[in-house]
C-alpha cells in the first residue's frame, strides 16, 4: 500500500532541512545550560555543604535559593523554548508546508503522483 504522504519530496525540501537543523541547535543549547545548571547544582551539593548551610535570611539558607534557582532554570528554559517556537519555528513550519503542497501540486499536475 503506497502512503499518502510523498516522503521524497517532503525529506528533499530545503525548507524542512532548514527547521530541522535549527530547532536541533537550539535543542542542544538549552539542553547544554540544563546540564551545566544541574551540574553545579550537584557540584555544590557534594562540595559546598558548609556553604549550603549557611544562613541568608533568617531561616533561609543558601540550598532554599539554590534550588529556586534551579526552578527558575527549568522555567526559563521553557519559555525560551515556547517563545522562540511561537515566534520564528512556526514561520519556518508554514514556509515548509506551503512548499511542500507547492511541490506535490506541481508533481500531480505533470502527471506524477
Amino acid at each position: 500500500m503506497k502512503s499518502p504522504v510523498d516522503w521524497a519530496t517532503l525529506e528533499s525540501l530545503s525548507e524542512l532541512r532548514e527547521l530541522v537543523a535549527r530547532r536541533r541547535r537550539y535543542r542542544w543549547t538549552l539542553n547544554s545550560a540544563w546540564i551545566a545548571g544541574t551540574a553545579g547544582y550537584l557540584l555544590l551539593m557534594t562540595f559546598g555543604r558548609d556553604l549550603l548551610g549557611a544562613s541568608v535570611l533568617g531561616a533561609v539558607n543558601v540550598s532554599f535559593l539554590v534550588v529556586v534557582l534551579a526552578q527558575l532554570l527549568a522555567f526559563t528554559l521553557v519559555a525560551s523554548y515556547a517563545r522562540k517556537s511561537n515566534r520564528v519555528f512556526e514561520a519556518m513550519e508554514d514556509r515548509a508546508r506551503l512548499r511542500f503542497a507547492q511541490a506535490t501540486a506541481s508533481q500531480v499536475g505533470k502527471g506524477e503522483s
